[in-house]
């Protein structure tokens, strides 16, 4: 089945905690970052996803998911390691494809996301207005 699925983060994760953000690496130069058809910069943001029920009383599954984001810049930057956002998350399925080298690529999930952000809000600082 082919297509890109919009998800709705809120009522399919109960959590979501950030765990890092890495550059990419290109799939055939492993030296070079991996850049999008735009020629922005891919970065990968290591989540750890717990979800959210589907009917009382099931049992709550945890994995931990890998979501592409591009950017000029680390959009991990700046954010803590922990309670998160991912704002405008997809998932689809990559095509099973046989490369001239004997290896397969695809037949796997993917995920991408607009942004990501904290879940945190920012503390105030005492004494500002």
């Amino acid at each position: 089945m082919a297509g890109t699925y919009v998800v709705d983060t809120a009522a399919t994760f109960s959590k979501c905690i950030l765990m890092g953000v890495t550059a990419k690496l290109d799939f055939d130069d492993p030296n070079r970052q991996a850049t999008d058809a735009n020629g922005q910069l891919k970065w990968e943001a290591e989540c750890a996803v717990t979800f959210t029920p589907d009917r009382p009383g099931a049992r709550v599954m945890s994995e931990l998911i890998r979501v592409t984001l591009t950017g000029d810049t680390d959009p991990g930057a700046g954010i803590p390691e922990g309670p998160c956002v991912l704002d405008g998350l997809r998932v689809g399925v990559s095509a099973p494809e046989a490369r001239t080298d004997g290896r397969v690529r695809g037949g796997r999930f993917w995920f991408s996301a607009v942004g990501i952000r904290s879940a945190v809000p920012a503390r105030s600082r005492g004494g500002d207005s």
